[in-house]
């Protein structure tokens, strides 16, 4: 990873650790890694086009399951 993607999320976790507020750390945290940066740099096929798909595929399988009530935590 090079790094000023490496500091952006230091930074980031950083400032989320730095105020003591961790009640919302998830909301903070989701952009700490910008995925699509990380994407952008792929050369592959695959990095570029079919991890992207593949994801969105697991996203609605793992919703359809959870909001049908097949699956509760």
């Amino acid at each position: 990873m090079p790094g000023p993607y490496a500091a952006w999320i230091v930074g980031a976790l950083g400032l989320v650790f730095a105020s003591g507020n961790l009640e919302s750390v998830g909301r903070y945290l989701t952009v700490v890694v910008p995925y699509f940066w990380l994407l952008a740099g792929r050369g592959s096929w695959l990095g570029r086009v079919a991890w992207p798909i593949a994801s969105a595929v697991l996203l609605f399988a793992f919703a359809l399951v959870s909001f049908a009530g097949w699956y509760v935590p």
